[in-house]
């Protein structure tokens, strides 16, 4: 698709905060990337092949949405029907400040820094990382950012800066998770924010 829908940058990134817990951390990375470069075409496809399974779970409301995000960009938009749930499931793994060595939640190392000082040259408002744990030991600890902006900011923009800056600190496939101020979050959000450190911006 040559032209972009109007508004189709937000609603993307809005779908993908409500895939967040449920797709596979590279991917939802890679998503990112792609939509913060603009290439939906990429992130269309990536998406479409992510959801098949119906591993990922959606509501009917977002199974819609994603369906009409997909329409010109892949052959079949129904794919996204495999992961419609009437009742939603928690995301799995639980959240914690501290990180699985036990350092005190309040140190801010390399990594951290750099999520600091790319939100600093940025508009994000509120810096907080949490430690994802997995709900068996087969996958390590994973850090995930919580990054607020002021309404009217762009969180893609935020979003793939910071992913930038921690990629280049080493952070592998890094988490995160950009809102504007007053955005209702899903429940993997709102659970990530009880359990997260603030860092200083």
């Amino acid at each position: 698709m040559s032209e972009h829908p109007p508004g189709a940058r937000a609603e993307w990134h809005d779908v993908l905060l409500r895939l967040a817990g449920w797709l596979a951390d590279d991917d939802l990375t890679r998503a990112r990337e792609f939509l913060a470069a603009g290439r939906l075409d990429e992130l269309a496809a990536l998406i479409a092949g992510a959801v098949d399974t119906g591993l990922v779970p959606y509501s009917p409301g977002d199974a819609e949405r994603l369906r009409r995000l997909l329409t010109g960009y892949v052959d079949d938009p129904s794919v996204v029907d495999a992961g419609i749930r009437r009742q939603m499931e928690q995301p799995p793994g639980d959240f914690a400040p501290v990180p699985p060595w036990g350092i005190g939640p309040s140190v801010v190392d390399e990594i951290d820094q750099a999520a600091v000082d790319a939100a600093r040259k940025t508009t994000v408002s509120d810096l907080r990382r949490v430690w994802r744990y997995p709900p068996t030991g087969l996958q390590s600890p994973r850090r995930v950012y919580l990054a607020e902006t002021p309404a009217g900011a762009d969180p893609v923009e935020v979003t793939g800066l910071l992913q930038q800056a921690l990629a280049a600190a080493g952070e592998a496939s890094p988490q995160v998770e950009a809102y504007p101020a007053g955005t209702p979050l899903p429940d993997y959000h709102r659970a990530a924010l009880a359990g997260a450190e603030a860092l200083p911006v």
